[in-house]
């Protein structure tokens, strides 16, 4: 394709769009880098945009609270094994049994039942 082609083809798509509407024709001259809009204009805008803002802090709130929450969880269920761990040790100590020696630990499931320490083959 040659130059020659090039712009008669830009000339057609222009004189196209100059048919299509030609109210909407304005010269370089009139066209500015910088457009006024009137604040009645923009209010509607700026008001989204504040509740986007505000709805995205919320969420930031929220989801640190939640891994904080979440945090504190997992640090509680933490001191909870921590407890049953040394209560069982406990018990193994208190039944005389050989620390250096794997026991399983079966728990009662009713009210008023005995516990087992069953010896584990290492």
């Amino acid at each position: 394709m040659t130059e020659e082609n090039k712009i008669d083809f830009a000339q057609e798509e222009s004189e196209t769009r100059e048919e299509e509407a030609p109210e909407l024709e304005t010269s370089e001259e009139e066209s500015s880098e910088v457009v006024e809009v009137e604040w009645e204009d923009m209010e509607e805008l700026l008001m989204v945009r504040q509740n986007y803002s505000d709805n995205q802090a919320l969420l930031s709130d929220m989801l640190v609270t939640h891994e904080r929450q979440k945090l504190n969880l997992l640090q509680r269920m933490n001191d909870l094994e921590a407890a049953m761990n040394k209560i069982a040790r406990d018990l193994q100590e208190k039944c005389a049994l050989n620390l250096d020696w794997t026991y399983e630990l079966k728990l009662p499931t009713q009210l008023g039942e005995k516990g087992y320490f069953i010896r584990k083959e290492d």
